[in-house]
């Protein structure tokens, strides 16, 4: 038969699939590349502001200080006649916030009996232990007196006691970290700022 020829390969129009693949493989890693980049971006501008608070004498351990002012702030508020139920309920929570955020626990949650399982598998000293969990013993039937019963000149105590307590746990929390640090290391101790009525 006359007319009849092979039938050729089909043509590819248009960009080769070697390239299009090539593209995609590029993309992807320049995509990644600026993630990363804003990840360690993001981390250098953290660390830096943390270098840029401990150069200006910011306190170092944030929760110390906003336990200080609650403390302060609720003594404010004490006067003849304040119930002692909310005064005594907010003084605990500002213990066990400490606490918990201090210690990495959800001390904030728990009651006192919980509160004294939890302090034995924290790093903190026994005797200190001991008394933060007697001084939330003596504050418990305080939170459950009746409503309206005037407690102002023991809740002033109590806060003053507070705050004597929470120093302690900060000063024995810096010299367990002073004492688990390698002898070879020679970086100099941040020294944390004095605790109110202390001098350096």
């Amino acid at each position: 038969m006359q007319g009849l020829h092979d039938i050729r390969p089909p043509v590819m129009v248009g960009m080769d699939p070697f390239w299009i693949r090539a593209a995609w493989i590029a993309g992807a890693i320049c995509l990644l590349g600026l993630v990363l980049w804003i990840l360690l971006k993001k981390i250098w501008k953290k660390k830096q502001n943390s270098q840029e608070k401990l150069s200006l004498g910011q306190p170092l351990h944030d929760p110390l200080v906003s336990a200080m002012e609650a403390l302060d702030d609720l003594e404010k508020n004490v006067s003849p006649g304040t119930d002692a139920k909310n005064l005594y309920f907010a003084l605990g929570d500002i213990m066990k916030t400490y606490i918990g955020k201090t210690y990495n626990t959800g001390a904030r949650e728990m009651t006192t009996q919980e509160l004294a399982a939890g302090l034995k598998s924290v790093s903190m000293e026994r005797r200190l232990a001991a008394q933060v969990i007697r001084f939330q013993e003596e504050c418990d039937p305080f939170r459950y007196a009746p409503e309206h019963t005037d407690m102002s000149h023991e809740i002033a105590k109590d806060i003053s006691q507070a705050r004597s307590l929470i120093q302690a746990m900060e000063k024995d929390r810096f010299s367990r970290l002073a004492a688990t640090r390698p002898i070879e290391d020679e970086t100099p101790m941040p020294v944390p700022l004095p605790l109110p009525g202390e001098t350096l």
